[in-house]
């Protein structure tokens, strides 16, 4: 009878373990973060993308990087954006005509 007990007991634990381990939802619905990689020539043509990279990076961030290629995420209308630069085109964007990050208005966008 012992034996029989311990069986159950042993089961019980062992169904409590495996129900509590998918208790997460993380094997049953997964959610993935899509980052969506674009070159920074083609987020200039977007407005609206433009002055969430205006609120979302810092000048001085773009240029304490050590690195030709600089790629900070954006967040934009719930999607994230993944923007591709090098030195130059960082340099350009912070000088672009038509933009005024302090009223936030964006108009027409040319690159110098």
């Amino acid at each position: 009878m012992k034996t029989l007990k311990l069986a159950l007991v042993a089961t019980f634990v062992a169904f409590l373990m495996t129900d509590a381990s998918y208790a997460d939802g993380f094997r049953s619905n997964p959610h993935f973060k899509k980052v969506i990689n674009m070159p920074l020539a083609q987020a200039v043509q977007n407005p609206g993308l433009v002055q969430a990279i205006y609120e979302q990076v810092y000048e001085a961030d773009v240029f304490d990087v050590h690195q030709y290629n600089y790629a900070p995420l954006v967040v934009y209308q719930k999607k994230t954006y993944r923007i591709i630069g090098d030195t130059d085109q960082w340099k350009r964007f912070f000088r672009m005509k038509g933009i005024s990050p302090a009223t936030k208005k964006t108009k027409a966008a040319v690159i110098d």
